[in-house]
């Protein structure tokens, strides 16, 4: 199997030598076992999927971690999050030390408040995503629907004879299994998995929890704890609108929903083929979560500062997506159009006249060569993801 590089590891590795642990996070088979085992060869590994270490770690914490040496990795921690108590017991006796242990887990319901409460102060909290477009490193300028057939899960593509599409039946079928289940009244398990299919129809859309409760019979109260579990569990992600307000102007309040694989949601979606993706009804959405969700990994990845934020008023003035760095905004609209022109930026233009601090204007598109017209940057999505532009003076 062909190790990818991942762009966290740098920072992976300079958290273990400051921290006495490091918890890294992230949704399940994003790589998080692989990567903590490449790049700590030399700790002990030990996982908590297994139902014999697991029984083991419930009935005798204490006995498990003293069967181990130092330093050490434990994986899959949300199996048994009681052991984390434990693990602060060895942390302050030996506080001197860093890189006592590399804990992962999938970030889920429970486990982050219990790292918060039990370790605060004694680890750094990492998260780790899907494979982002800048980590596959593919030299060719591929069409965007390329990307998003392909998905972004690690096993994709380091397994070349997959079957893609049940890979992604399998996953979702563990997840809802697994992470969804236990934490759901038996009678709802059907809706959830009605909600599922209702939430990727929604990708790139404003979230509006009363329509999707309306149409499933569940409360609101309900649809935003589901909302909860896939936001906790690193399936999806909420862009909040703009906090500001501006010029007497009436602005959504509601958040947008993203998800951090667009394969995912095409395969949810019934588009299995790169036309099927690029000429499909919601082709326009897929490729707005595909830019969003690859800077959001990439900020995430680098570890870089500053807010997302996106901007809709009620009269149609609509801004996709808006990055606020020390002061200074990044406003960026998202066109699906191998031909983008002047005319697509007005609502950028005219948003650029209402606020301060703009610092660049760009438009986004699948076409194959960077430009300038105006005050606005004309970028080739894939060119983009180096965040340069966003973060540098």
């Amino acid at each position: 199997m062909v190790f990818i590089k991942r762009e966290i590891e740098n920072y992976l590795k300079t958290a273990s030598e400051q921290f006495s642990a490091v918890v890294l996070t992230g949704a399940r088979q994003v790589g998080k076992s692989t990567l903590t085992q490449k790049i700590f060869p030399k700790y002990n590994y030990v996982s908590l999927d297994e139902i014999d270490t697991r029984n083991f770690a419930i009935n005798d914490p204490r006995g498990f971690l003293n069967h181990y040496s130092y330093p050490l990795i434990i994986d899959e921690i949300q199996e048994v999050p009681e052991l984390l108590n434990y693990v602060k017991k060895i942390i302050d006796e030996r506080r001197d030390e860093t890189g006592l242990f590399i804990i992962t887990g999938s970030q889920q319901f429970s486990l982050m408040a219990g790292v918060q409460e039990t370790l605060a102060g004694r680890a750094a909290i990492l998260d780790l995503h899907c494979f982002s477009i800048h980590e596959l490193n593919i030299k060719a300028k591929k069409d965007w629907a390329y990307y998003v057939e392909k998905g972004f899960y690690p096993e994709l593509h380091q397994k070349k004879q997959i079957d893609k599409n049940l890979w992604y039946s399998s996953y979702i079928k563990t997840f809802l299994e697994r992470d969804i289940k236990s934490n759901l009244q038996k009678n709802y398990l059907k809706h959830y998995e009605q909600f599922l299919n209702l939430i990727i129809a929604r990708c790139s859309q404003e979230l509006n929890y009363a329509d999707i409760s309306k149409d499933l019979g569940v409360d609101e109260k309900t649809i935003k704890t589901w909302v909860s579990f896939l936001e906790r569990s690193q399936i999806i992600f909420l862009l909040a609108p703009y906090p500001k307000r501006i010029d007497k102007k009436q602005i959504s309040k509601k958040s947008k929903i993203y998800f951090y694989d667009s394969g995912l949601v095409a395969h949810r979606l019934g588009y299995h083929t790169e036309e099927q993706i690029k000429n499909g009804p919601l082709s326009g959405a897929l490729f707005e979560n595909l830019v969003i969700s690859e800077i959001h990994k990439r900020k995430q990845a680098s570890q870089q500062s500053g807010y997302f934020y996106y901007f809709r008023e009620k009269h149609g003035l609509e801004i996709d997506l808006i990055y606020e760095n020390q002061l200074q905004q990044n406003i960026i609209e998202i066109k699906q159009s191998e031909t983008p022109h002047i005319g697509m930026a007005k609502n950028l233009l005219k948003f650029n006249e209402l606020v301060d601090n703009v610092k660049n204007i760009f438009l986004i598109s699948p076409r194959k060569e960077n430009f300038e017209q105006k005050e606005v940057k004309f970028r080739y999505f894939k060119d983009f993801f180096d965040l340069k532009e966003l973060t540098n003076d």
